[in-house]
């Protein structure tokens, strides 16, 4: 069976002439199999020179036909030009071509308006299939692992949305980059059109909607670095970052950033260094401590985290964030499918004071609860967490772009909302959808929580310059040296068992002799007279007697 590949320009007379006669011979000749290239004029010399590369043929002219000895995509033969498959038609087939000239120029005139047509149509296709290209700097965070799941399988930004994964980090860590990119791949995501590698910054937020910034290990201070210096290196390199983002990255992408300690300085820093990109499309991420505080109030009132809604994180946006530098308003908290006395529909809540009788719990009991809940889970598992922050990270990401009705919170640059000027600190916003978001600045708050609103960004500053040191402590190491199990604790324990009878018997032969030289040195008294029961007048008398007072310090 044969199968011939012809290919050349749509301008090319003499590739129309061949096309004609190649519809002859397949109407014909039942085995006879032909594929046709239509190559753009610009497009021609570039096709034509990768495709000898790539055969080792010699041609520079239109048209090429080579004959494949598979199906299309095997080796191919190469035939030649315009008369070689003439020649080819007129000795295999005995079929010439009897066309004239001017109906050759007259195909030829179709074939450039039909490409024309199809080109345009490809473009309007192109224009239509949106792909939104997301960057992960630092994307060996453990985070990044469960949150690229969940972008390609369109749970952040819709199904119908196409999506070009970008991942960034130092080169140290390419391994580890390369290793999350195939396992990304491996899940073929519906709403994954191709993902790449990337050890510059440049390369890697060009053209990019959406850039997630997570922790990264250099970040920590050093064992010789002070506190100053500490920040001072910070506050450098995100400076950079937020340059060299600035200027490749789309004007309306969107920046969140999350981590461990310090994420509103480093949002404040990025705020103020870019030009491009406007300072409210720079925000910072408190939505890990939010579903902490939902799983908190969720566990209490025995219901499931999702049912808890509106809750709302004052101040610091960082996952190791202490109590005193947040505060969380839990009269705005409401609760869906609460099984108390009164019950309604999915969409009826009540507010978390009016069903938690616990007033200690809600004056801020629960933040001690919250806090440690990250270090207990991470002790648990033996490993950094993941899952939970980047769940929350593709929530808001989700929330961001789709809108929402429900209240939130969203590490923004402050302009006077609730008492807090120029600084990046957390506040309820509503999203509102494609990429827009509105803070709240008119919910009721009583007189104290303002001042609880001061103490939580004066926290912030003291954290900043250094006043407050904020470590996460783990518990404390068990030496396993100094601990014995199995026969070897018995036999432990026997022998201190042991030791323990020896010392009581010495003692108890101690105590005996004592007394034996005791009674040897006194001597017995007589034997006193039985004494007569008392009468009633006695027990009168004793009942007259006045009782000597006794104070309390005597009894102490």
């Amino acid at each position: 069976m044969a199968r011939f590949v012809i290919a050349g320009s749509v301008s090319c007379p003499y590739y129309s002439k061949l096309e004609i006669l190649a519809d002859s011979l397949t109407r014909n000749l039942p085995s006879f199999k032909v594929y046709k290239m239509s190559i753009p004029d610009d497009d021609w010399s570039s096709w034509l020179d990768i495709t000898c590369k790539q055969n080792g043929w010699k041609h520079r002219k239109s048209p090429i036909i080579w004959r494949e000895l598979v199906e299309r995509g095997g080796k191919g033969k190469l035939l030649g030009g315009f008369n070689e498959f003439m020649e080819y038609a007129k000795c295999y087939y005995n079929f010439e071509s009897d066309m004239n000239t001017d109906l050759m120029l007259k195909i030829r005139d179709e074939n450039v308006i039909t490409a024309a047509c199809n080109e345009k149509k490809a473009a309007e296709i192109r224009e239509n299939i949106s792909v939104t290209t997301v960057c992960i700097v630092n994307a060996h965070h453990p985070l990044c692992y469960h949150l690229v799941d969940k972008i390609v399988k369109g749970e952040v930004f819709g199904r119908n949305k196409n999506v070009e994964l970008r991942l960034h980090g130092p080169s140290d860590k390419l391994g580890l980059l390369t290793g999350v990119a195939m396992d990304t791949f491996d899940c073929a995501g519906r709403a994954l059109t191709g993902i790449s590698v990337e050890t510059g910054l440049r390369q890697a937020a060009a053209g990019a909607a959406y850039v997630i910034i997570c922790d990264d290990l250099s970040y920590k201070q050093g064992d010789e670095e002070s506190h100053t210096e500490w920040i001072e290196r910070q506050q450098l390199f995100f400076t950079k970052l937020a340059t060299e983002m600035d200027e490749v990255a789309l004007e309306t992408a969107k920046v969140v950033l999350t981590g461990k300690r310090f994420v509103n300085f480093r949002t404040q820093v990025m705020q103020q260094t870019m030009k491009r990109i406007k300072p409210q499309n720079v925000v910072a991420s408190p939505r890990i401590t939010e579903r902490r505080s939902k799983a908190v109030f969720a566990k209490k009132l025995d219901v499931n985290s999702a049912d808890v809604r509106n809750v709302v994180v004052f101040g610091d946006c960082s996952s190791n964030a202490t109590p005193a530098s947040y505060y969380v308003s839990t009269p705005l908290v409401r609760v869906h499918n609460y099984d108390g006395s009164i019950v309604g529909p999915a969409w009826f809540s009540r507010p978390l004071p009016e069903i938690a009788a616990d007033l200690q719990f809600l004056n801020g009991g629960f933040l001690t609860e919250q806090f440690e809940r990250k270090i207990t889970t991470q002790n648990l598992l033996g490993r950094p967490l993941g899952m939970s922050e980047g769940a929350a990270v593709a929530g808001l990401l989700a929330d961001w772009t789709t809108g929402s009705d429900e209240i939130y919170s969203l590490g923004v640059l402050a302009t006077g909302q609730y008492g807090i000027n120029e600084c990046v600190f957390s506040l309820p916003v509503e999203f509102i959808g494609n990429g827009e978001y509105k803070i709240i600045d008119d919910l009721e708050l009583d007189m104290g929580v303002y001042s609880q609103l001061l103490m939580a960004k004066d926290a912030l500053d003291n954290e900043l310059i250094g006043e407050q040191e904020v470590e996460e402590v783990p518990p404390a190491p068990v030496d396993v040296e100094d601990q014995i199990f199995g026969d070897e604790a018995e036999k432990k324990d026997d022998d201190e068992d042991d030791e323990d009878g020896a010392d009581d018997d010495n003692k108890d032969e101690d105590d005996a002799v004592d007394a034996e030289e005791g009674k040897e040195g006194e001597e017995v008294p007589p034997q006193a007279d039985q004494a007569e029961p008392p009468t009633d007048e006695d027990n009168l008398k004793d009942l007259k007697t006045p009782v000597e007072e006794v104070s309390v310090e005597a009894i102490r």
